[in-house]
């Protein structure tokens, strides 16, 4: 799948993602646990998670969920409701989509 280019930029101002938010979510179901790296997986473990949940968590991301864009490797950053709590989950187009699955820290 190519999740390249794209680029949106929100009415907020920010960068929303450079791609397809939704092809990410068909990518992760069909991975499933390979979607995620192992620091992504660790992280969601010691909140608690279960893959499954954790899957679910990345796939109800939406395009009004984003927080940050990070332009260096294409990687957008959510905030993401959680049974466990706040997430914070980065997303890259390359690889194990799910590099970072963590905490929200206030």
């Amino acid at each position: 799948m190519n999740f390249y280019p794209k680029r949106v930029i929100s009415t907020y101002g920010k960068a929303d993602s450079h791609y397809d938010l939704s092809a990410m979510v068909v990518l992760v179901r069909q991975r499933r646990a390979a979607a995620f790296t192992k620091t992504a997986l660790d992280g969601g473990r010691r909140m608690g998670l279960t893959v499954s949940e954790m899957i679910e968590v990345v796939c109800r991301l939406t395009l009004r969920c984003p927080y940050k864009s990070m332009t260096t490797y294409a990687d957008s950053a959510y905030h993401a409701d959680t049974p466990a709590g706040k997430a914070y989950i980065t997303l890259r187009a390359d690889g194990a989509p799910v590099i970072q699955f963590k905490e929200l820290e206030p």
